[in-house]
Formats: C-alpha cells, sequence, structure tokens
C-alpha cells in the first residue's frame, strides 16, 4: 500500500539553528531539522515509515489512512499588514486551503490549530487577513509584548508530497514479558524493526551520500546482474585496499534505486557485526535478532551488505559460548536463502576459504583492481566537483596530478584511485572552505 503524506517544508534565510524543517502537514510529529533539504527530507521519509508501519500492524487501519491524502491541496504565501489597535505586525505566511465537508478551508502550518472559512467571493488574502487581525489582537489584550512576528515564515515555505509504501498486517506489538523487562531484555523477534535499528539502508539515504564510481561500467554491470540472480548467491568483491570496492556497492545501490521496483522489496542493508549484538544482554537475545533479520530479509529479497564479514565469526563469542553471528547464518541460508554482499582483500578472502569453506562457496567473486592513472584523474575531477559544489574548499588545477604522483609513489598500503580521493577528502576538511 502506497501512502501519500503531504509535508510542510520551511527553509529559512537567516538566522540560528536548522536552515531546514519539515514535518507532516497535517500534524505536529514526527520533524526533521538539518542544513540539506534532501537529507532532510530521507530523515523524515525513513520516521514516517515507520510510524506508519506500526500503525500497518493494527487490525483496524482507519487510523494508517487518515495520513493518506487524495484531495486536492493549494497553498500560497502571502503578506499580511495587521492592525493591532495600539501597533502593527507585519507577517509572511503560507496559507494552505482545502476542500473538506463541502466546504474551503484555511490554514496556516505557523498556526496549525487556527482554521477558517473561506467563501467562494472571498479571497484567502481577505479572509487571512480578517482572521489572523482579531486573533492577535486578542492574545495582544492579555499579553501586551507577544511576538506576532515569530509565527512569520523566514525564507522559503512549501507543500510536498512523500509517497511511503507500507505492507498493512502483521502482528501487533505484545507487551514485553516482565521477565524480560527485569532482566534488561527487549523484543527483538520483529526482523524489520532491528533491520533498522542496526542496519543503514542505502536504497533510502540521500543519493548525495552515495558514491557514482567511474570508469568501472563492465565491473558495474556484472554486479548488478548477480545481485538480480534466482538463487540469491552471495556476492564478495575483492580487490585491494583502495580499489574501489566500498565504491561500487554505493553506485549498485544508486543504479537498483533508478529502477521502477517495489520500494518495500530488494534493498541494500548495510550492517556491521558489532551492532548486531549491540544492546543485548541475556543469553540467546542476539540470536533471536539475527534470526528476525534473516527472516524479514528472504521474505523481501533484500541484500545484506557486510563491509567486516570475518568479524561475523567473533561476533557473539562470550566466555561461556563459543557460537557466532557466522554460525546462525550459516544454519539459515539453506532454509531461508538470503542475498549476502561483501568486500574483502584479495588475504582477507583467502583467510575466509581456509576457515568455513562450506560459507565461502556460497559466494560468487568479482575482481576490483587498481585504475590507471587517466580513469583515477576523471574519479579525482568528480569528487573535486561534488567537494566545490557542497561548497567546502576549491582547488587549483594543479592539485589533482600532484595528489595522483605523490600518492602513487610514497602510499604503498593501498591502490589508487582510493589512496588519491582519501587525500582529497582529508584536504578538504582541514582547508575550512579556503582555496587549495
Amino acid at each position: 500500500m502506497r501512502i501519500n503524506v503531504p509535508i510542510y517544508v520551511n527553509q529559512r534565510g537567516s538566522g540560528s539553528g536548522p536552515s531546514v524543517v519539515a514535518r507532516p502537514l497535517f500534524h505536529r510529529q514526527p520533524e526533521k531539522s538539518g542544513s540539506e533539504t534532501g537529507r532532510v527530507l530521507a530523515a523524515l521519509t525513513d520516521r514516517l515509515r515507520v510510524t506508519l508501519t506500526d500503525l500497518g500492524r493494527s487490525n483496524d487501519h482507519r487510523e494508517l489512512l487518515a495520513w493518506h491524502e487524495t484531495r486536492k491541496i493549494r497553498h500560497q504565501q502571502i503578506k499580511l499588514h495587521l492592525d493591532l489597535r495600539d501597533s502593527t505586525a507585519r507577517l509572511k505566511l503560507l496559507m494552505v486551503t482545502v476542500q473538506r465537508f463541502g466546504r474551503q478551508l484555511a490554514f496556516s502550518p505557523s498556526l496549525p490549530d487556527l482554521w477558517f472559512d473561506v467563501l467562494p467571493e472571498e479571497s484567502v488574502q481577505q479572509r487571512a487577513q480578517e482572521v489572523y487581525e482579531s486573533h492577535f489582537y486578542e492574545i495582544r489584550k492579555d499579553v501586551p509584548e507577544y511576538p506576532v512576528t515569530a509565527h512569520g515564515v523566514d525564507g522559503k515555505a512549501w507543500v510536498d508530497y512523500l509517497s511511503i509504501d507500507v505492507t498493512p498486517g502483521g502482528q501487533p506489538k505484545e507487551p514485553v514479558d516482565p521477565l524480560r523487562a527485569f532482566l534488561g531484555g527487549q523484543d527483538v523477534s520483529d526482523g524489520a524493526a532491528e533491520l533498522r535499528k542496526t542496519g543503514r539502508c542505502l536504497s533510502r539515504v540521500d543519493i548525495a551520500e552515495l558514491t557514482q564510481p567511474i570508469g568501472v561500467d563492465d565491473d558495474m554491470r556484472r554486479l548488478l546482474q548477480l545481485l538480480d540472480v534466482g538463487d540469491r548467491r552471495g556476492v564478495v568483491l575483492v580487490g585491494p585496499s583502495g580499489s574501489g570496492k566500498t565504491a561500487r556497492i554505493e553506485g549498485a545501490a544508486r543504479a537498483r534505486r533508478s529502477r521502477k521496483r517495489a520500494a518495500t522489496h530488494g534493498l541494500i542493508w548495510h550492517l556491521s557485526p558489532a551492532r548486531l549484538i549491540s544492546g543485548m544482554s541475556y543469553l540467546g537475545q542476539w540470536q533471536e535478532r539475527v534470526l528476525g533479520i534473516i527472516k524479514h530479509a528472504h521474505r523481501y529479497d533484500h541484500i545484506l551488505y557486510f563491509d567486516d564479514f570475518l568479524g561475523l565469526y567473533e561476533a557473539g563469542k562470550t566466555r561461556d559460548s563459543v557460537m557466532c553471528v557466522a554460525d546462525t547464518l550459516r544454519a539459515q541460508l539453506d532454509v531461508r536463502p538470503v542475498r549476502l554482499l561483501t568486500e574483502m582483500t584479495s588475504e582477507a578472502w583467502a583467510i575466509l576459504r581456509e576457515r568455513d569453506r562450506t560459507l565461502a562457496d556460497r559466494f560468487v567473486v568479482v575482481p576490483t583492481s587498481a585504475l590507471n592513472a587517466d580513469k583515477t584523474m576523471a574519479t579525482l575531477i568528480g569528487v573535486r566537483q561534488r567537494l566545490e559544489a557542497s561548497g567546502r574548499c576549491k582547488f587549483d588545477s594543479e592539485v589533482l596530478p600532484e595528489v595522483i604522483s605523490m600518492y602513487d609513489r610514497f602510499e604503498r598500503s593501498s591502490v589508487l584511485p582510493g589512496k588519491a580521493v582519501a587525500a582529497l577528502l582529508r584536504l578538504a576538511g582541514r582547508s575550512g572552505q579556503k582555496s587549495i
């Protein structure tokens, strides 16, 4: 089910605090704020998805459907000059008009509790002038210094929509067992909730946060094909540090987002071994969490991406138990095949094959290698453009060739383009928005 949620976005022009604030138009919460519009909307989408998914578990979906808006919403910015008898106030507001119960109603998200009718022969500007003048006049009687202008829009404001896919059904959350609560444990059997808690969905983050690989089109095509095969084989990218393994994975996440597919299936989730067992306080609790995640990933054909796969062989071990996360994963793959994605150096891949040949044989290897100077230059140009567009710094034309030459000669622990990209990022972080 796709829920269309209207949202209110305010992009402030000046002042302290977050420059972008967004929330649902007809609800006070959740509200997200930040400095970049894309990231704020991505965070709001994630939080709304959690809220709507919880409502979808109920047997009564009327509260869920109350978030869905199909009626046309009009919005416009108006400027008011309010006469408050002993003073005046200038106010810029975003006005929203909707058709409800056969009437045209208007309100401002800045004053969400104050709605009023707009008759066919009246304008929104005219009615807003009358209503807000009367409203603030009554307030000023009791509070003479009331800050009327604090309700005004600073900068830009508009109404937008977020389309969120929700799967109704499932089991409502059960009350926490008193003994489990006493022991400090929480219910971790809900795979979807635990995946959101412990993982980062690369298919839903702001696309600007994902790397766009350059010059590796053949590798990208092969990786995308392997992530779609029907037998759900695992995929491992094997190559030296700095060869662009992570960039290829993030590029695959970008490419898959451009396809027309269900927004609830086939998502790439980035997981770390440490977070899978974080907060688990009694025997068997992390196993329950991992099992719930595997069941959910199997049902929705998600891709579980581990950047430290060997860490799964240490996560979960205690002085009283030698069982690790890798053991649980291996035992479940025959029953519930899950798409696994990871990256390793050649040395780490050799260790995995020697340590656990059964699990290693489930992976298809995609080799990665260092890029030549020309492809490295193309990659660095893309990184430079992204850094300069963000306003972090400005690079001189001679910087890129010098970085490639210097790090190719003196940095031996990794290969191009990774070590050159890391050098640019360090320079940008230290420059403080200066020219380099």
